[in-house]
């Protein structure tokens, strides 16, 4: 009996097998237990993969490209800064040598002036000199 329980289990378990395998249900089970593992073990695997490889890289990325933006704002403003101050150097030029060329003017203004003063007076003198001079000639 020892050798007939080998024998039948291996003439019948190929037909269970083939059976239990045909039937929907039990398909159905094991597809549905086998997925669920399999879906579980890819998700494990994919946040184990997106924490420690794929995030880490977005956020380089992320700082490399936020300096790079930075690098290059920086880089436009200091230009500008700069030109403006050549501006202004120039500007602060232009308006001390304006400022040379009032004075300028002022102190010949002035000076004019004097002088318009002084040949006014001196015209006065001639002229009292000379009715002076023509009153002692009538007398």
């Amino acid at each position: 009996m020892h050798h007939y329980m080998p024998q039948q289990l291996a003439t019948q378990l190929p037909a269970a097998v083939t059976s239990a395998l045909s039937n929907p249900q039990l398909g159905r089970a094991i597809y549905e237990n086998v997925s669920y593992k399999v879906a579980e073990q890819v998700k494990a695997q994919f946040l184990e993969m997106a924490s420690k490889h794929i995030i880490p890289t977005f956020k380089n990325l992320a700082v490399s490209a936020a300096e790079d933006a930075a690098n290059k704002v920086e880089a436009r403003l200091v230009g500008e800064l700069r030109s403006i101050q050549a501006e202004r150097r120039h500007d602060a030029a232009r308006m001390e040598k304006f400022g040379q060329i009032v004075q300028g003017m002022s102190e010949t203004l002035h000076t004019m002036s004097e002088t318009q003063i002084a040949f006014q007076n001196q015209i006065a003198q001639d002229r009292q000199a000379l009715v002076l001079a023509s009153g002692s000639v009538h007398s």
